[in-house]
């Protein structure tokens, strides 16, 4: 299946770098919202945000994900890298205009 959420662009394979793949530990459709702490927040931002935690991210979603997340097997495919192109470095995206072969399959829980 190829959406067409994207238009003003060829169809392309996406990949994500290591360090932001935990983002898409979720099912497709869940909606959340990820933070990060960062050296400039603020005390009053750090204790809103970050009171209740140790971790310097946090994945927030609604309660009613809970289930579906706990019961959805995730997959993890292993790119060859040699095509891909950087789309977005903050969010660690790449693409590649080739049919990518995954070189691993991964399954989660």
């Amino acid at each position: 299946m190829i959406l067409l959420n994207r238009r003003d662009m060829p169809p392309v394979v996406w990949a994500i770098d290591d360090a932001h793949e935990y983002t898409f530990y979720f099912p497709r459709n869940c909606p959340r919202i990820v933070y990060t702490r960062t050296n400039e927040i603020s005390d009053e931002d750090n204790n809103k945000f970050f009171g209740l935690t140790k971790s310097d991210i946090v994945v927030a979603v609604e309660t009613d994900w809970y289930e579906r997340i706990k019961s959805t097997t995730i997959y993890s495919y292993r790119l060859p890298a040699n095509t891909f192109q950087l789309f977005d470095e903050f969010a660690g995206y790449y693409i590649s205009t080739q049919i990518v072969k995954p070189v691993e399959v991964e399954r989660g829980h």
